[in-house]
């Protein structure tokens, strides 16, 4: 049975689009849903919807990934056995050592280090996630860090060279990533 933790709406800040997106409960997995729309240059319209599931302690166990772009239909199937990584069936060497997968596309992945790492004020914590670009599909190993500066606030560096600041809720929930992602609706079952 699965128990609702959050379900929450985001408005892109870059490209226009919106996400709902669930957080739930199940068993002892942890499952991240979402649906984006939004759009590419120019004017390409965009849709992804995806299923990330978490073990206990957080690490990415699967995803699976539909993206419609222009008309064209893709899926992306990741399975994550040990520090193996499957993709579409085949395995991929190169993210042996990620813990997390990042979904490009959507703020919400930013849950599962947070959770995991449970960090303290003034702790910091560098991960490495597989990171999925959209809409291209790809996906590599990003080095990531995060700095808890209070209660809500963290900030976020990436190996692009990208920084920010990330406030979430209680849930680890972003509900802001300031020039690229605000909340505008929530919900839990709380």
């Amino acid at each position: 049975m699965e128990t609702l933790e959050r379900a929450v709406v985001w408005r892109s800040l870059l490209a226009g689009g919106m996400e709902y997106f669930e957080l739930r409960k199940h068993g002892d997995c942890h499952v991240l849903r979402g649906k984006v729309v939004s759009v590419l240059e120019p004017a390409q319209p965009l849709f992804v919807s995806y299923e990330v599931v978490c073990d206990s302690q957080w690490h990415t166990r699967e995803a699976r990934i539909l993206q419609v772009n222009g008309g064209e239909q893709h899926e992306l199937n990741i399975e994550v056995h040990g520090t193996g990584w499957k993709v579409n069936g085949k395995m991929m060497p190169e993210l042996e050592n990620c813990l997390d997968i990042d979904l490009s596309i959507s703020p919400s992945t930013n849950t599962l280090p947070l959770r995991r790492l449970n960090l303290q004020r003034g702790q910091s914590q560098r991960v490495i996630a597989a990171w999925v670009r959209f809409p291209s599909l790809e996906i590599s190993p990003l080095e990531q860090a995060y700095k808890r500066l209070d209660q809500t606030r963290y900030w976020y560096t990436s190996a692009t060279g990208f920084e920010a600041e990330i406030r979430v809720d209680a849930a680890s929930v972003v509900f802001d990533y300031p020039g690229v992602w605000t909340r505008v609706a929530q919900g839990s079952s709380q």
